[in-house]
């Protein structure tokens, strides 16, 4: 089977490559570490997830580069030259064969300590990523979809994403055969994926997730430990659900992995669906995902001991307020926020109902506003 070069850069994503060579810490949209290629007492090694780049600010001296660049330098210093039929097609042919080698463990944040719902392996977390990274591959493949929501990608734009949102998410999109043809070439046994939950034996090992997009859960190393899927395909029928989880791991929270958890006034917000705490997340704010309604004895602690303010948002439906209030009473602390927004005489039902109109932003931050002053009066009144 052939593949482009941009197709290669694709499934090996700047940040995965790099992350195996250098420890990478995340300042604001890029990710920071000691430049390899150089003695550096100072971080001055950067990767732009969003756009696949790198540079060294240091020594070195680069412009920003990809990630077959990245490799050129590991193997030939400064003297390496993209131009160089020879050297080009070595690093090419490194890049395809995966020989790359194993990420380097990275010490744990001075924070609350992040518990384990299930031990994965370095096997299990390898193929979760590569799995993320054929999924996306095959969204940005499918077409733009500028006219309207015909593709995976387009209808993530008519939802309010940006590009730059899309990419450092890891979206994707699994049409149904692409991971299989991976453990084909590969020769990689099914028992693995099967345990996941990525293919379902009891269909013929179908892709689960076929027909949707998938948003996966990231930690800070830019490992994949877990996937959702939400449908998509008009294939999936009325009856198939509207999203998914991988059944082999126990559900996380998501967003917790790379969630800022020291003491701070800025607030968590706490909501059900990944649309939702991806636009937050898209306008500055912390969100975690609960995926459904139900919030774990374990996340509740998690949350429990978490040093900032949490609000709650729930859908405006009645199982949704239901659960959030569920959520704050397991916790014993947050506030609700109810979207008390209407638009053309509708309720919006959550908050990725807001992020498809151009001022859905600023409706949010007025909300905020007047929490907050309502918020300010009753302290004085008390």
């Amino acid at each position: 089977m052939s593949i482009t070069t941009q197709q290669l850069k694709a499934l090996h994503p700047i940040e995965e490559v790099a992350g195996r060579y250098v420890r990478l810490r995340r300042s604001g949209k890029y990710l920071v570490g000691r430049c390899p290629f150089h003695h550096d007492k100072t971080p001055s090694f950067t990767v732009n997830p969003a756009t696949g780049r790198w540079r060294c600010f240091g020594r070195c001296a680069t412009g920003w580069l990809d990630v077959i660049d990245f490799l050129g330098w590991q193997k030939h210093g400064a003297a390496w030259n993209a131009r160089n039929p020879e050297m080009f097609k070595e690093v090419l042919r490194e890049l395809n064969n995966c020989t790359l080698p194993i990420a380097r463990a990275l010490p744990p944040r001075p924070s609350i300590p992040l518990p384990k719902l299930v031990e994965l392996s370095s096997d299990a977390i390898t193929l979760l990523t590569r799995a993320a990274a054929i999924y996306r591959a095959r969204l940005w493949t499918m077409g733009d979809g500028e006219g309207g929501p015909e593709t995976p990608l387009g209808y993530l734009r008519s939802r309010g994403f940006t590009d730059e949102t899309i990419r450092e998410a890891g979206l994707g999109y699994c049409a149904g055969d692409q991971v299989l043809k991976y453990l084909r070439h590969t020769g990689i046994p099914p028992e693995l994926p099967r345990q996941l939950g990525l293919i379902d034996e009891e269909h013929g090992d179908r892709e689960f997730f076929r027909g949707r997009i998938v948003f996966p859960e990231i930690d800070e190393r830019g490992q994949v430990t877990h996937l959702a899927g939400r449908k998509w395909s008009k294939r999936l029928g009325v009856k198939s659900p509207k999203y998914l989880a991988l059944k082999g791991l126990d559900k996380p929270l998501y967003g917790w992995a790379t969630l800022n958890r020291n003491p701070s006034e800025e607030p968590v917000f706490i909501v059900e669906s990944l649309p939702d705490g991806l636009t937050l997340r898209q306008w500055g704010f912390a969100a975690l995902i609960t995926l459904g309604t139900a919030l774990t004895e374990t996340h509740a602690q998690w949350l429990a001991r978490l040093p900032r303010p949490l609000v709650y948002i729930p859908q405006n439906d009645e199982a949704g307020m239901a659960a959030v209030q569920k959520w704050q009473e397991a916790v014993g602390q947050g506030e609700v926020l109810e979207l008390h927004i209407q638009i053309e005489g509708r309720l919006v039902k959550d908050v990725n109902d807001l992020a498809a109109l151009p001022n859905g932003r600023e409706l949010f931050g007025d909300l905020l506003r007047l929490r907050n002053r309502e918020e300010s009066s009753r302290s004085k009144a008390a």
